[in-house]
């Protein structure tokens, strides 16, 4: 057994000689500055790191985390959570939602923020409305699901199962392109569905070929735009609790419960409610009986 962990240790040792010595053959080859190679060193780290903390769609992919590592920074926000907080769509980036809400609440830009609503069958509307720490209400673009249809958004099949969490997903994110869409290191774009047309897939750059191909360009132009992530099945079931959740708080405020009791009764802040696990939500739901 020790002679296949030093074994393995071995490898483990020659596989990371390996890489630094590309790694500093590609900042020698192609002129990187020491801010540069930072990202670089970063970028194979972060690809490398295997156990789930980082998404898979950024597995091995030096490229595409050496890009995110200078947003990041640019942003002044850990490189983790901006690639657990984005998204890669058919050659463009994209945030979140929930990763969008999390960034104005910390920055400040919003010390709170909630939903209007209103309407019925097609006609349901929301409206995103983020409060100042001033106090000021800033009101967003309003959403319904006859503008969710218009647009195309319903084929996305969450639109069927649970329209109005799609709807304040939607407005939410409005409400942020318009007021903040400077947090993001780059300007965000304004539209969150996915592209339909599907390009042409690049050929796989190997690590110097990427960092070649990024510092011979002249204009380096990231774009983002919001997306909606496909759930998994559990993730599914884990919102239609959520959304059961959300209704019994409002049959209890309908019946004169103020937010404090309902927050005593449960245990959780309101904002929170929605990132816990499914767990957590049924024993909400008891309580909230």
């Amino acid at each position: 057994m020790n002679q296949i962990i030093k074994t393995t240790a071995k490898l483990m040792k020659s596989k990371e000689a390996l890489i630094a010595e590309q790694i500093k053959e590609t900042a020698e080859t192609f002129g990187l500055s020491g801010e540069e190679l930072k990202h670089l060193k970063r970028a194979y780290f972060f690809s490398s790191i295997s156990n789930g903390l980082v998404p898979d769609a950024f597995k091995d992919d030096y490229r595409s985390i050496y890009i995110m590592s200078i947003n990041a920074d640019s942003m002044n926000c850990p490189l983790i959570e901006v690639l657990q907080g984005g998204y890669f769509v058919h050659g463009r980036w994209g945030w979140y939602t929930e990763f969008k809400i999390k960034r104005v609440l910390q920055l400040g830009i919003f010390k709170g923020m909630e939903y209007e609503t209103g309407g019925k069958d097609e006609g349901v509307w929301v409206r995103a409305v983020g409060t100042r720490p001033d106090g000021e209400k800033v009101y967003g673009t309003t959403v319904s699901l006859k503008m969710a249809k218009e647009e195309g958004w319903t084929k996305n099949p969450k639109y069927r199962t649970m329209p109005a969490y799609m709807l304040k997903k939607r407005a939410a994110s409005f409400l942020i392109n318009e007021v903040a869409p400077h947090i993001f290191g780059q300007t965000a774009a304004s539209v969150e569905e996915r592209e339909t047309v599907v390009p042409e897939p690049k050929p796989t750059l190997s690590l110097g070929e990427a960092v070649f191909e990024i510092n011979d360009s002249q204009d380096i132009e990231i774009k983002y735009e919001d997306v909606e992530e496909e759930d998994t099945d559990e993730e599914k079931q884990r919102m239609e609790v959520f959304l059961r959740v959300e209704n019994k708080i409002l049959e209890k405020k309908k019946t004169g419960m103020v937010d404090a009791v309902i927050v005593n009764t449960i245990g959780f802040e309101l904002d929170d409610i929605e990132k816990q696990p499914i767990a957590v939500l049924m024993q909400i739901m008891k309580d909230l009986v």
